[in-house]
């Protein structure tokens, strides 16, 4: 395996451990709530939403309403503290679904670059 896949699998790992520390707030029956909900408008699995981070934050907004929001911010914090990221809590802007999505994919490509 090259480099770079080793880095996407790495970088998988940590999102999808971030996602299991975002839901750990919403308990095991919310949690199902939204993997159906992904299932359901998208035919996807929470862990298909690697490719496509957008899909589950519309999915926690589209169960949760407003509070999509602090479970986006845990995932989000998760992340960046895992590649030892300066970004502080309080830098977070989550306004949009799009506002996580680009959270994810910056902290992808920070991940790489320090890891490259």
């Amino acid at each position: 395996m090259n480099d770079i896949n080793g880095e996407v699998s790495d970088y998988r790992t940590i999102y999808q451990k971030a996602i299991e520390f975002g839901f750990q707030a919403l308990g095991s029956q919310v949690s199902k709530v939204v993997a159906n909900y992904l299932s359901r408008k998208y035919g996807m699995t929470i862990a298909d939403t690697f490719s496509k981070p957008d899909s589950l934050g519309e999915a926690l907004e589209g169960t949760l309403g407003a509070g999509a929001l602090l479970i986006e911010r845990r995932i989000v914090k998760f992340i960046y503290i895992q590649i030892s990221s300066p970004l502080n809590d309080s830098n977070i802007q989550l306004r949009t679904r799009q506002d996580f999505g680009r959270y994810i994919m910056d902290s992808q490509a920070l991940f790489q670059e320090t890891r490259g």
